[in-house]
């Protein structure tokens, strides 16, 4: 995913923060319309995040979590488990960046 203005969506989870009880994963929240997260389309609402460049989002909190996607860069890669969060649909997937459209 290229970035040039955030990432264009909100995370909950943490270890501080748990979204599911027992799991301090990392999960997408809500979508920005127009954000980059859109206009890639292959993230949504309700995927755990397992890593953001190579890092694994294990045992942080929200905050660190946070200042990891903040700090990203332009060009980010995401590992994502699909739906885990809403719909039970436990389908891994790598998101790599790509040139824009």
């Amino acid at each position: 995913m290229l970035v040039s203005s955030g990432l264009g969506f909100n995370i909950v989870g943490g270890t501080d923060q748990q979204y599911i009880s027992n799991d301090s994963g990392i999960y997408v929240t809500k979508i920005k319309e127009q954000g980059a997260a859109a206009l890639d389309g292959r993230l949504q609402e309700g995927d755990r995040i397992l890593a953001i460049n190579g890092c694994e989002l294990r045992n942080l909190s929200h905050q660190e979590a946070v200042e990891l996607f903040r700090t990203a860069g332009e060009d980010v890669r995401l590992r994502v488990l699909q739906g885990v969060g809403i719909r039970g649909d436990w389908n891994k997937k790598e998101m790599c960046s790509a040139p824009p459209l």
